[in-house]
């Protein structure tokens, strides 16, 4: 134990009557035995009225259901190893807005069903390294705006969780660590739910397919997915397929008002324009040349 953080072990938990933000990463400190006393530090904040925001790392099986108020909590960041009790955590943050948890390790955890609980508050969830499909199961978020995977996590688990309770979702962050690609098949259905969403940003590892570019462009006949998409952003190191990025980006932009004002005739969804793309990697240059007007296209 750090004697930065001895003196918090058996402190009484009135202490901290006007603290609102809780940062603890005991992994930069703690070194070794008893994890026992580790807790202790957590007990320190019990009851700390006033505190909404809490950022823990490296407590594992120190985090317990009554160590913190979880239910006054609006903000939460957590990494652990333990699945299971995370997910009985969440349960408790009736206030939640925020959540953006890290799974640190790929061991196998108690899989055993919970009821359903809803989180009516929670407008961004940032997932990385999950069993998306798994740890959502039994959960739903009706006020949800932003999500962002990080790893590759089961889009399913979103369709699911939209299904359980649909939400109108703004933003949607996906990003990998060389994991497989993400199929147009897989991101179509959730695409369908979700079409308020207006901003995309595919990060290194995602590996989108060729299909995905196709079922995104824009055509009179078929009219298109995503209808509000206004902001895309694709970062990878080289990216397939450009000619029909390109096509997609095309298909979405029109340099003439009227153009735009017939796309939105009454025989098709009303479609906004994209107006920002921000591209990353070593094929943007040819991006640039197979784009028919530089002038007329969002600026790459």
């Amino acid at each position: 134990m750090s004697v930065h953080l001895q003196p918090l072990v058996g402190m009484t938990s009135d202490m901290f009557p006007v603290l609102e933000t809780l940062v603890l990463n005991v992994d930069d400190y703690y070194r070794g035995p008893p994890d026992e006393q580790a807790g202790g530090i957590i007990d320190a904040f019990r009851t700390a009225p006033l505190l909404t925001s809490v950022d823990l790392s490296g407590l594992n099986q120190l985090v317990s259901e009554d160590r913190l108020q979880w239910s006054q909590l609006t903000e939460l960041h957590l990494r652990t190893k333990h699945m299971q009790k995370l997910r009985q955590i969440i349960r408790l943050c009736g206030q939640l807005e925020t959540c953006n948890v890290w799974r640190s390790d790929n061991a196998l955890c108690n899989r055993e069903d919970v009821p359903h609980c809803a989180l009516p508050k929670l407008s961004y969830i940032a997932l990385t390294s999950f069993d998306v499909g798994w740890f959502l199961k039994a959960l739903s978020f009706p006020g949800l705006r932003r999500i962002s995977l990080r790893g590759h996590g089961e889009i399913q688990g979103l369709v699911e969780l939209y299904d359980r309770a649909p939400f109108e979702l703004d933003a949607l962050e996906l990003s990998g660590h060389s994991p497989p690609s993400y199929k147009a098949q897989e991101l179509v259905p959730l695409f369908r739910r979700t079409t308020n969403l207006g901003t995309l940003r595919l990060h290194r590892g995602i590996l989108a397919d060729r299909d995905l570019w196709a079922v995104l462009t824009y055509s009179k006949e078929h009219g298109t997915l995503l209808p509000n998409l206004e902001e895309l952003t694709v970062s990878e190191h080289d990216l397939k397929h450009i000619s029909t990025f390109a096509a997609m980006l095309e298909s979405r932009w029109w340099p003439q008002d009227s153009e735009f004002e017939e796309s939105n005739a009454n025989n098709f969804r009303p479609m906004a324009r994209i107006k920002r793309v921000a591209v990353d990697g070593e094929w943007v240059g040819d991006l640039r040349t197979r784009l028919h007007d530089a002038l007329g296209c969002p600026s790459v």
